[in-house]
This record gives C-alpha cells, structure tokens and sequence, in this order.
C-alpha cells in the first residue's frame, strides 16, 4: 500500500517516493484508502494552480474525482484513479469516465470516502454497476460532482 504525505498547512496530497519520514522529507505520512479530490476546471497538466473550491453545493468551479491509495479494477481497467466529465471535452454533451495522472495535476483532498478494504471493494463495485456515467454531461444537471454524489451514495459512503 503506498503511503501519502499530508502537509499540516495544505491539504495537497503527495505520494511519499521515500520509505522514510524525515522532518524535511514528509513530516505526516497518512494511510488512505480512498478519497475524493479537486482540481480546478480546466487544469493541465503540470499546472498546480490553487482550487478555491468556490461555488454553491454541487456547482463548484472545479473538477471532482476519485483516488484510491492503491490500482482498483475499475470498469475493466487497472487504475487508481476515475473522475466523470464531457467525452467532447464541453459542457454538455457524451458523458465518459476517465482516468488521469492526478499526481501532476495539483489535486485538493477534499474527503476521504474509505479506511478499509471492505468499503474500497464496496465503492468499486458501485463504480462498475453505475449506469449514469452512460448518460450525458451537462454542467449544471448532470456533472462530475453530481457523479461522485451518486456513487458514493449506491456505495453507502
């Protein structure tokens, strides 16, 4: 299981590459399961801008997704990672899910979803049984937050 580093004055999550915790190195290593994170809309990649997390309930300016602590058999693929967003890249239009290298997008832990296998395993499964990700995206209706709200609740977290 790798192990992350959670700094007492942000809440950026990096992975810790050493196997031990130094004062200068990573002074609060954490164990997570899984979490949801943000990043603010339309980040690229290598860009840390700050996620203000602006916005009212489920219409914030940013992107919402999963992360897991470890590669989880997600919708046929291995990863450790799956965010919902427009498969054309606009505001409305196919929906699709994807996966990314969240490691180089500056992501916020916003909250940790699961502390054990058995809700890992949980939220898989209702990652895989989800049919809403096969619906289309539109910005306000049907977005990547509210897929995450789904989820999470099909999943009991």
């Amino acid at each position: 299981m790798k192990q992350y580093c959670l700094s007492k004055k942000s809440t950026r999550v990096t992975q810790n590459k050493s196997r031990k915790s130094g004062k200068h190195n990573c002074p609060d290593i954490i164990q997570m399961m899984a979490w949801v994170a943000t990043r603010p809309l339309g980040q690229h990649e290598g860009s840390h801008r700050k996620d203000w997390n602006m916005g009212i309930g489920n219409l914030k300016l940013n992107h919402r997704h999963f992360i897991f602590s470890g590669v989880q058999p997600l919708l046929m693929e291995e990863r450790d990672n799956i965010g919902f967003h427009c498969a054309t890249g606009g505001m409305k239009g196919p929906g699709a899910v994807f996966s990314e290298n969240w490691q180089n997008f500056g992501y916020t832990k916003r909250d940790t979803v699961s502390s054990s296998d058995i809700q890992d395993r949980a939220l898989v499964q209702a990652i895989n049984n989800d049919t809403t990700h096969e619906q289309d995206y539109h910005i306000i209706t049907h977005n990547c937050q509210d897929w995450v709200d789904t989820v999470r609740g099909a999943a009991g977290l």
